[in-house]
């Protein structure tokens, strides 16, 4: 079941409360990740990668910020205000603040990362109002042969699971496009930065659900309308050629019509994402569904709710393990007039 609700909430840095209390934040200004120990006050920085520590200055705060269940790994995309951002890993040591990192890849411009979740076999304790703690069922699709296992959905609508696979140093990717049916084998993975980009559909909105006792994944995106590109128009210089600075300014005028065009699509798109392993290879198959239409513009965020069986009705794979919903926020001033400072 799918459903939605409106709230309205404001943007802000990611913020994740891992299980050992300690928060993880993106700095304000700079591309670095802080934590916080909640019950001891103890603060720490996170190592940043490679090419970001070499140019600071050309990066921005982490936009996603990501822990996986059992506090072990660690995930943050940095954004690049020029060119490709980075993605990175961490592993975390014996210590509390022990944080390595365990394998940076850069991504093109125009495929950032809008979403991140962890899949895999953990299962979460819940403790009702009498103490009774209850051992709630694996969301999601098993992975027996990675570890790590995480999903990220870029902005040029391709979903990519990244893993380690069992006795193999080195980071695998499998990647596929959400916008038609596909299936992708294990050998075929590469990195991401191999793919073409999709210039007409920018993918700024992405969630990833994972319900109980069920081993598909659901993704839910929004994306804006691109315009097509302006002939002649030199974007690396940011100047027109001659013959069309020479032209009246109405047909100058013509070129910020054109980018006005930049809309939101009216519908949310959901696709299904399964991870099959016959012996040997991973394969991602993906299979759009039908899209949720007529939605509302200024979508603020997208997010997939599953709420468990309570504890005393046990949950088996042979019957509905809860409720899943997907909630979309929007947030729309009307016809308030927001301060504007210079």
């Amino acid at each position: 079941m799918i459903s939605c609700c409106y709230r309205t909430n404001l943007l802000c840095r990611p913020l994740q409360w891992s299980e050992a209390s300690v928060i993880f934040t993106a700095h304000p200004s700079q591309p670095l990740i802080t934590a916080r120990h909640f019950s001891s006050s103890k603060t720490f920085i996170i190592p940043s990668p490679t090419p970001v520590v070499a140019s600071p200055a050309s990066y921005e705060p982490p936009s996603i910020i990501s822990v996986a269940p059992g506090y072990r790994w660690l995930f943050a995309y940095f954004p690049r205000r020029d060119c490709d951002g980075i993605a990175c890993l961490w592993e975390r040591g014996v210590e509390i603040d022990n944080w390595k990192i365990k394998e940076w890849w850069s991504l093109a411009q125009g495929a950032g990362i809008v979403a991140a979740s962890w899949i895999g076999a953990f299962r979460q304790w819940i403790t009702d109002s009498s103490g009774l703690s209850t051992r709630l069922s694996p969301r999601g699709p098993h992975t027996p042969i990675s570890n790590p296992t995480l999903i990220l959905v870029t902005r040029d609508l391709r979903v990519n699971v990244c893993y380690f696979r069992q006795y193999v140093p080195s980071l695998k990717i499998i990647s596929c496009s959400l916008e038609q049916p596909g299936i992708v084998l294990d050998s075929q993975a590469h990195l991401m930065q191999d793919k073409s980009l999709n210039t007409a559909r920018q993918c700024f909105c992405a969630a990833i659900g994972l319900e109980y006792n069920e081993s598909s994944v659901l993704i839910a995106t929004r994306s804006y309308l691109l315009p097509s590109p302006m002939p002649n128009f030199d974007t690396a210089s940011l100047r027109l050629p001659a013959e069309i600075t020479a032209q009246p300014l109405p047909d100058i005028d013509l070129l910020s019509m054109e980018w006005e065009n930049i809309r939101e699509e009216s519908y949310i798109n959901i696709s299904e994402l399964q991870l099959k392993f016959d012996g040997s290879q991973l394969s991602l198959v993906i299979n759009p569904l039908p899209p949720i239409l007529d939605c509302s513009a200024q979508l603020n965020n997208l997010e997939f709710m599953c709420v468990p069986l309570t504890p005393h009705q046990p949950l088996s794979p042979s019957k509905n393990s809860g409720q899943f919903y997907l909630v979309s926020s929007y947030l729309d001033f009307g016809d308030c007039k927001l301060p504007c400072f210079f």
